[in-house]
């Protein structure tokens, strides 16, 4: 065993540090020089995404300074130049931003590094025929939307009669020009474009600006003189010499007393090309990638230069995003704010039957927590011995008279069993005794002769023992005689010469078992004090109205008011109220009531039912259920012993919300037919289950919760329940979108036959 363990860490070690020996390759080519903004926030985008030290990737960066050097002698000493640096490297991927680094890979990129694929980003003006005859070529481009702004703008500012245009008149600065004439042609303005002049005949021209005049700034970084000015510093510039409202369409423009507008943002830019660049790594072909072309833009305003232009936020477009904005009390002091006192008034017959209920769950809990301790106990021992015995077994196999007194004499049943084929290899005196047939009969036996379920699981569940993912069973055993015994089972490998068998312990439990069968139904009994406390805060508003319409009513009466028409509105009013908490006792009538065959029941009318049941507790917590059960199933089966699961599932959900804070809370529950199977899956919002304890929720009395709060079977009973029925229950994490927002919860889905026969 300890040879095999050693070998598996060598493999995993070697093909750790043969992948850290290999890292995937990417080279960075950016049109532009690091100092720039916009160039920073689009490789600290691919580093967010990329990961690479996590992954083990190893990026090259270069920066062409195309801004300030720009010729053709120029690209081709930087073609020679990387050829010469990287001939003898293989790259992975590359990725490009800007039109600059875009053009120079399409007419050098098969020349200096070969068929590699690409990712760019920020290329202006973009036409699919630039990429005829290309392959391994996609990315997501930049494309702006002036008309977006300028509609925006003129909502705010209607009586506009001149809009003054700003580019430079570099590369980027150009297309951006003939881009904004081709998008706002349509309106009925006067559109001015920025000649090309120095920065500060700019700024004479900014200061004549009729007034009835708005400013949009498209890409500015360089002047006619040569000199440059910041993205971040040429909107502090502009607004400083015009009053005039500004727009501007690049997020790092958003400076100085500039407004907003639908915006470019380098981040984005960045992190959408990495996400393709990612699923080219992953082994996508870049061919089969579609070109980003949506999604790249959003509105984005500053609190501070809106409140100066004395502008309403009511004007702004749907789901702007507000930067600069103060925190208001209320978002401060939100959870406060909204802590409200409810007064209940509850019948006195409810109050002393809730009264009795909660004594009884008290009652219970006591004995739960009894009976947990005990379990631990005993389960403990057991651990013990079948470590201790695990081990002498091992030293001391081929020692016969050892043997005979570890395994032979023992008075714990035990059993020796071939992983491959099931066979009973050795059985101790105790074994006999236990099973009530001789010693030649168990040796001529499988396993699946004396365990009742199915071939296929018994295989499932040796399976695990052996591969130690499993120790601790529970099944039920066949004696000679036919009786069925409930066993805890504990079952590990043993390598006894050269052969490895499962070592396993059998204890009987069917006592315990039947104990557990009672103390099933007394949680069951203190649920119900849950629910009767559901139906009491449901009940109040009906009550509320039946006694406003009789107070009425009688009001009226003694005032000679009352007329013929009103004792029907009354009565119907009444008679609607009361329909009502009938149905609900009906609901909860139908819930504690025994099912002893299965009958056949409408999958969708049951969920409505048992939530119109939880409809007060969920309220209360203010969670919202989302339904999506418009498949009209039938299911021949126990609809109570259904009902029961699904509650402890949904208040198994509700406590987590409300003990996380979930702002928003969600309880998803979706219904379908899969094969023969009907599928159930419930899912919240509340974070999920952590990693150390999702896979003990199941285990009975296992809970994280004070005692006062939870004993700890309520999920064990439903995996119990769901079994009886032929059924599986699974719990997982999941990350999902719901209304454009991502959340992240625990999904129980349950499966189970359309018809089940018999539990």
């Amino acid at each position: 065993m300890h040879k095999i363990i050693i070998y598996l860490l060598l493999i995993t070690s070697f093909l750790y540090s043969n992948s850290l020996n290999n890292p995937k390759r990417i080279l960075i080519l950016h049109s532009y020089h690091k100092s720039m903004n916009w160039v920073n926030n689009i490789e600290q985008a691919i580093y967010d995404t990329l990961k690479p030290i996590e992954n083990n990737y190893l990026i090259h960066t270069e920066y062409m300074d195309t801004k300030r050097i720009f010729s053709q002698s120029y690209l081709n000493t930087l073609k020679k130049t990387y050829y010469l640096k990287y001939k003898d490297i293989k790259f992975d991927l590359i990725l490009s931003s800007d039109n600059n680094a875009f053009d120079f890979l399409r007419k050098n990129r098969d020349d200096i590094f070969g068929d590699v694929p690409v990712s760019f980003s920020g290329v202006n003006n973009f036409k699919d025929f630039s990429l005829n005859g290309l392959t391994n070529f996609t990315g997501a481009v930049e494309i702006i939307d002036a008309k977006l702004t300028i509609k925006a703008a003129l909502k705010i500012f209607p009586k506009t009669e001149t809009i003054y245009i700003i580019n430079d008149y570099l590369t980027t600065g150009k297309a951006w020009t003939q881009t904004m004439k081709r998008q706002l042609k349509d309106f009925k303005v006067n559109l001015q474009f920025a000649p090309n002049s120095s920065l500060s005949e700019l700024q004479e021209d900014l200061k004549k600006l009729s007034k009835n005049t708005l400013v949009l700034l498209g890409v500015y970084f360089k002047d006619k003189d040569g000199t440059y000015v910041t993205y971040e510093k040429i909107g502090n510039l502009i607004t400083k010499s015009s009053n005039a409202p500004t727009f501007c369409l690049l997020k790092f423009n958003l400076k100085g007393d500039v407004l907003g507008g639908d915006l470019i943002s380098g981040y984005q830019q960045g992190k959408l090309q990495s996400e393709i660049g990612k699923m080219i790594l992953d082994g996508v072909s870049a061919s089969d990638i579609p070109i980003k072309k949506k999604g790249i833009t959003s509105f984005i305003f500053d609190y501070k230069s809106l409140k100066k232009k004395d502008i309403s936020l009511d004007l702004l477009p749907e789901n702007s995003l507000i930067i600069n904005r103060p925190v208001t009390f209320y978002e401060k002091h939100k959870m406060i704010i909204q802590v409200t006192s409810i007064v209940i008034l509850v019948l006195l017959m409810i109050i002393l039957f809730l009264l009795y209920t909660i004594k009884q769950k008290k009652k219970v809990e006591k004995e739960l927590l009894k009976s947990k301790n005990e379990l631990n106990n005993v389960n403990n021992q057991l651990e013990e011995k079948v470590k201790e015995r695990t081990i002498l077994l091992e030293n001391a196999y081929e020692d016969i008279t050892q043997y005979k007194y570890l395994f032979e004499q023992n008075r714990a049943v035990m059993l020796l069993i071939d992983p491959k084929n099931g066979k009973i290899v050795d059985v101790n005196k105790a074994a006999i005794d236990f099973y009530g047939f001789s010693r030649k009969e168990l040796l001529s036996m499988k396993i699946n002769d004396i365990n009742i379920l199915s071939n296929n699981e018994i295989q499932n569940e040796i399976e695990m023992a052996n591969q130690e993912k499993r120790n601790h069973f529970y099944f039920e055993h066949r004696l000679k005689n036919n009786t069925i015994k409930s066993v805890e089972v504990l079952s590990g490998p043993i390598t006894l010469g050269k052969k490895q068998l499962l070592y396993s312990i059998i204890h009987d439990i069917t006592e315990h078992k039947e104990h557990e069968n009672i103390i099933n139904e007394q949680a069951k009994l203190a649920s119900m004090g849950q629910m009767i406390g559901n139906i009491a805060h449901q009940w109040r508003q009906p009550l509320s109205v039946i006694s406003s319409a009789s107070t009425g009513m009688k009001l009226q009466f003694e005032c000679g008011l009352f007329e013929q028409k009103d004792l029907v509105s009354f009565c119907d009013c009444i008679n609607d109220n009361a329909q009502y908490l009938s149905k609900t006792i009906n609901d909860f009538t139908n819930f504690i009531k025994n099912q002893d065959a299965p009958l056949a029941f409408n999958l969708k009318d049951c969920i409505v039912n048992f939530l119109h049941l939880l409809e007060g507790s969920l309220k209360k917590y203010d969670i919202k259920i989302i339904l999506n059960n418009e498949v009209d199933i039938t299911v021949n089966g126990y609809q109570n012993q259904l009902v029961q699961c699904l509650i402890n599932i949904v208040n198994n959900a509700k406590d987590a919300l409300r003990d996380n804070n979930i702002e928003k809370k969600y309880i998803f529950i979706s219904t379908n037919i899969i094969d023969n199977n009907v599928e159930i899956i419930i899912r919240d919002n509340a974070n999920g289950i952590p990693k150390q304890i999702i896979t003990k929720v199941f285990e009975p009395y296992f809970t994280t919760k004070h005692q006062s709060q939870g004993t700890g079977l309520g999920l064990h009973i439903t995996h119990d329940l769901i079994t009886s029925m032929h059924g599986t229950v699974i719990v997982r994490n999941v990350k999902y979108k719901y209304n454009d927002e991502e959340y992240n919860g625990a999904e129980f889905k349950t499966t189970l036959p359309i018809s089940i026969n018999e539990m």
